[in-house]
């Protein structure tokens, strides 16, 4: 309903600041930039932007690039020198990523307050049972802040030709 600009905490915040300085680019959705004009910028604390190099900034629209695979796009980036890609997506972004296997580390916050309902992180990924779940390897699990962050691997890593 939009009365709350943040559900995840301070720290968890900063642990994505954390990612975005160690990122080339930071990418998100069409909708998830036209609804919450995300900065996508590195801040500090206090939510000044910190002086010295920024991530790319990136809006991912599926009207622009209907003609071009997401393989494809992340290609062309890659021949950018955009090799470290933060994904804040919003639920389509993070569905497609999920379900093309076309990314490496999962990072996930999950706040211990209970809404009721909302938006997913992820639409459906086509799984069609416990048996092709996804599966993160070299998990990790602890606490930031008041927030649970679970990082893990995606499993046959590959990479992409260029």
């Amino acid at each position: 309903d939009k009365s709350s600009r943040w559900i995840s905490g301070s720290e968890s915040r900063q642990r994505v600041m954390e990612f975005r300085s160690a990122s080339d680019a930071v990418l998100v959705g069409r909708r998830t930039f036209e609804i919450d004009s995300p900065s996508l910028t590195v801040r500090d604390a206090q939510g000044r932007k910190k002086p010295g190099a920024q991530p790319q900034r990136i809006v991912l629209s599926g009207k622009d690039n209907r003609e071009e695979s997401l393989e494809d796009y992340l290609i062309s980036l890659r021949k950018q020198g955009l090799f470290r890609i933060l994904v804040e997506g919003g639920r389509g972004v993070f569905n497609s990523f999920l379900r093309s296997g076309l990314w490496d580390r999962l990072t996930v916050f999950q706040s211990p307050d209970l809404l009721g309902s909302g938006v997913p992180f992820s639409g459906d990924l086509g799984i069609g049972g416990i048996g092709g779940k996804i599966v993160l390897q070299d998990r990790d699990t602890w606490i930031s802040g008041r927030d649970v962050e679970i990082n893990g691997y995606r499993e046959a890593l590959e990479c992409l030709q260029v």
